[in-house]
């Protein structure tokens, strides 16, 4: 299968556009109708081409147009694939539109079931996201597992929930822009080894970094003040879990479990290093009682 590589830019409408070793640009925009909103499809002179939703006069978000078919490929519904280098902006009749958002399911997939269902398999392969992007939306990369590495600009501020399930991802790399993982953000991604979350993080979901069977360690900052149930569940290798927070975390009013009772983190943990003149703090706390016998202190 031929793997087609998009790197657009619309030229004349954001200036200082970082330059690019082949500039392909917008030669015919169309609107589709459809119940989600008014769908743009810009083909690009190298006959790629990228969907958007326009938000308002001036902002638009990249989606996937599922109805459409590649044309080479008939039977298999389309998706992106291989490289995909997104724009910070595009002009359709006359106006200037920004990029803001990665949509929902926007580069998602599904490898689980037939080819011919709603949601192919996805073929994305390496993504660059412009900082006009403020939000990756939910199931943004769900499935995109040939997806093995993202770097998410500063300028995001919103991750959906499960919007990198199941992904290829090996590495994570927050932004300082985020305080909040959404549910099952990062599940399942079984490649997952190094998580580095910035000291801006303050709340972790539900099932976070669930089924991430490969991920052996994990530093929680000390901005950290909620989490959610079973952020670690079936996470096999996960042993030593550090939370440098001087205040334990609380269980996060945002669970779907939430209940008056011990903070399930669901990994097979032998060891929790906390701040280490707040030992006796954290085993006495309500949510933490349970994991006392594996508390340690932080060496200075």
């Amino acid at each position: 299968m031929a793997f087609l590589v998009l790197t657009v830019f619309a030229s004349g409408c954001i200036k200082n556009q970082p330059e690019a070793s082949v500039t392909v640009t917008i030669v015919s925009t169309a609107e589709i109708e459809n119940l989600n909103g008014r769908i743009v499809e810009a083909v690009y002179s190298d006959s790629t081409k990228i969907y958007f939703r326009l938000l308002s006069d001036t902002t638009a978000e990249v989606v996937n147009y599922h109805y459409y078919y590649d044309r080479e490929h008939e039977s298999q519904g389309w998706v992106y694939r291989g490289e995909v280098e997104l724009p910070e902006s595009f002009v359709h009749l006359g106006k200037c539109f920004k990029l803001v958002a990665i949509g929902q399911h926007a580069f998602g997939g599904d490898s689980t079931g037939p080819i011919e269902e709603h949601y192919p398999a996805s073929l994305l392969s390496s993504i660059k996201i412009p900082k006009t992007v403020t939000r990756i939306e939910d199931y943004a990369f769900y499935y995109c597992e040939n997806l093995t590495s993202i770097k998410i600009p500063g300028s995001v501020n919103y991750l959906g929930r499960s919007a990198f399930l199941h992904s290829g991802l090996s590495e994570v790399e927050l932004p300082g822009s985020i305080s909040v993982i959404m549910h099952a953000c990062f599940s399942e991604c079984e490649k997952l080894v190094s998580v580095k979350l910035p000291e801006t993080t303050e709340e972790i979901c539900d099932w976070a970094f669930s089924c991430c069977a490969s991920l052996k360690t994990l530093e929680l900052p000390s901005s950290v003040c909620y989490l959610g149930e079973e952020i670690f569940m079936e996470c096999p290798s996960l042993k030593t879990l550090t939370c440098k927070s001087v205040v334990p975390p609380e269980k996060s009013m945002h669970s779907v479990f939430y209940y008056e009772g011990p903070l399930r983190l669901g990994a097979p943990l032998e060891t929790i290093y906390v701040p280490g003149d707040r030992v006796d703090v954290y085993k006495d706390a309500l949510f933490w009682k349970d994991y006392k016998d594996i508390i340690v202190g932080l060496s200075e």
